[in-house]
């Protein structure tokens, strides 16, 4: 009876320690800002993979500014993630400025057929 008692204290001793490491840990990952998230180096291979497409469209992507210039180091290509991080935030906001003209086209295109009826 008597090691019970000491286990079950130990445990509690061990469970305490670990919820104050836990509220420590809460704590610093709520106070910690975007801008303060680890800083990467991408490989092509690793923005192709982030941006699901092949290392040949992330060549396309760049050419057609869809996507930043790379930083060439020694002959190879590397994007730093918060740079493609701020990237996306400005496409997104430059897309929200644009109006809406989704089916445009598509209304355009039916009016103008020849065999849509506009009575």
């Amino acid at each position: 009876m008597r090691n019970l008692a000491a286990d079950i204290a130990s445990l509690a001793a061990d469970l305490a320690r670990l919820e104050h490491r836990l509220g420590a840990l809460e704590e610093t990952v709520r106070e910690r800002k975007p801008q303060e998230a680890k800083r990467r180096r991408l490989t092509k291979r690793q923005v192709a993979e982030r941006e699901g497409v092949s290392p040949r469209t992330i060549e396309r992507r760049v050419e057609d500014d869809m996507l930043p210039p790379p930083q060439i180091i020694a002959g190879r290509h590397y994007w730093w993630s918060d740079q493609l991080d701020e990237f996306d935030r400005q496409r997104v906001r430059e897309a929200r400025r644009r109006p809406a003209t989704h089916g445009a086209r598509r209304t355009a295109a039916r009016d103008h057929h020849p065999d849509h009826d506009q009575s």
